[in-house]
């Protein structure tokens, strides 16, 4: 793997890689020079990339997913992040349903 010269981290977010072999936890970190992954057990890089081997890049807006309902039932919703809270859209309509405040937010967990 190439090093990336005089890269440094300027933010990481834990995050779940899924493929082939399952779903597992790496570091994605957006660095000065380039994209980095790391093993959060080992902190060794994983994978790493240039900005000038990147052809483009865009943040999804809007992700599906499912609320787990009081009755035991999942239903699918779709989630839209916005700069101060996490809103849940009716997946057929895109109609706001509710928004959960970040400064509300205990926890997440992973489904």
């Amino acid at each position: 793997m190439i090093p990336l010269k005089d890269n440094v981290d300027l933010e990481c977010y834990l995050v779940t890689k899924h493929s082939w072999k399952g779903k597992y936890k790496r570091i994605l970190s957006v660095g000065s020079a380039g994209i980095s992954t790391y093993n959060p057990e080992k902190f060794e890089v994983t994978n790493r990339w240039s900005y000038s081997d990147i052809i483009s890049i865009a943040p999804s807006k809007n992700s599906s997913a499912y609320k787990y309902h009081w009755s035991g039932i999942s239903l699918p919703t779709v989630l839209e992040v916005t700069a101060c809270s996490l809103n849940q859209l009716d997946p057929t309509s895109n109609q706001l349903l509710t928004s959960y405040y970040f400064k509300d937010i205990e926890g997440l967990i992973d489904g």
